[in-house]
């Protein structure tokens, strides 16, 4: 079975643990602090980790399309 390393800053996803942790070098100080964050509250509370996520990818969605409407 192959593990995925996922950034859920990003959503970059490799099955390589040394290209993961490359790619979080990629990222400020304070972006690694929220991912941190997501991580820690997806063990503690995963029902209010799932709601956070349902609302940044409708967020997403819709600045999504008004750059497509623009």
């Amino acid at each position: 079975m192959v593990e995925y390393y996922i950034c859920e800053l990003c959503n970059f996803s490799t099955n390589s643990a040394e290209s993961f942790s490359e790619h979080l070098r990629k990222h400020s100080k304070s972006e690694l602090l929220k991912l941190y964050e997501l991580t820690k509250l997806s063990i503690e509370n995963p029902e209010k980790y799932e709601e956070l996520m349902l609302e940044m990818l409708k967020i997403e969605c819709e600045s999504s399309n008004r750059r497509r409407n623009h």
